[in-house]
């Protein structure tokens, strides 16, 4: 009978705490094949729990935010011929792993950092070796003389 005369806490969107929400969604609906055309968006943005509890000029300036965001950095893109949003394999890459687009940015920097100390730097071999050595022989040319680079 407690849960009946309490009062309920009020809704709050998870597209409205910031730019991430909001970001996520669009990712989402476009890589999902649900939204291709601005149109598209508008409907997609009137049927959010956002668009109830916020002015819709306000969810329709975060909405385009998070899509000039997603295109910037390769997400999306936008057919200036057609008109329409499209995944990058970026963009699925990062709907496919359930990733929020900055999350996958992050693992894409380590990576080609990763990336970068492999293919352009002796510090690789070093790196790699370094941790199979004991601490009196951690020492690169003792590594280069008994390993194979």
């Amino acid at each position: 009978m407690g849960l009946l005369n309490e009062s309920c806490p009020p809704l709050h969107s998870c597209l409205s705490e910031d730019l991430n929400g909001m970001t996520h969604a669009i990712l989402e609906v476009v890589a999902g094949g649900i939204v291709q055309t601005a149109n598209d968006i508008h409907r997609y943005v009137r049927c959010t729990l956002l668009n109830s509890t916020k002015p819709f000029l306000d969810v329709v300036k975060s909405a385009q935010e998070s899509l000039r965001w997603l295109c910037q950095r390769k997400f999306l893109e936008w057919n200036e011929d057609t008109k329409l949003y499209s995944t990058t394999p970026l963009g699925r890459a990062s709907f496919g792993s359930s990733l929020c687009p900055e999350e996958s940015l992050v693992n894409i920097s380590v990576y080609t950092f990763i990336m970068a100390i492999v293919l352009f730097s002796q510090l690789w071999f070093y790196f790699r070796t370094s941790i199979f050595l004991d601490c009196s022989m951690n020492d690169l040319n003792y590594a280069k003389q008994h390993y194979a680079v």
